[in-house]
């Protein structure tokens, strides 16, 4: 990608830009267990970094199983030094033995 500078009164400068992104390290580690057909829920609060409030989006992964519901999916997030905004993950098995995963994005 290139990159260019100009000046009002003359002069250009063009630089070659290379951006490159990774995966975010993640924030937290909840696991949940629950009975079969049975729901449990966890809950927690989360601030914005900065002392504003933020709009959000909270959704899951495409790869992440569908038996993990969270709620609220958007809102305004509380600015930091606040309570915070309370999320609820709720969690309700469908078979046996099997080992759950969803990544949780807001």
């Amino acid at each position: 990608m290139e990159f260019h500078i100009l000046r009002k009164i003359g002069g250009k400068w063009r630089y070659f830009l290379e951006i490159a992104a990774k995966e975010p390290e993640e924030d937290d580690l909840i696991n949940i267990s629950s009975s079969l057909q049975k729901t449990t829920s966890v809950c927690f609060k989360l601030t914005n970094k900065t002392k504003h409030f933020a709009a959000f989006v909270a959704n899951y992964t495409p790869e992440s199983d569908s038996e993990f519901t969270i709620f609220p999916r958007s809102g305004t997030l509380e600015s930091y030094g606040r309570d915070g905004t309370t999320f609820i993950i709720s969690f309700t098995p469908t078979e046996y033995g099997k080992t759950h995963n969803a990544k949780l994005i807001i």
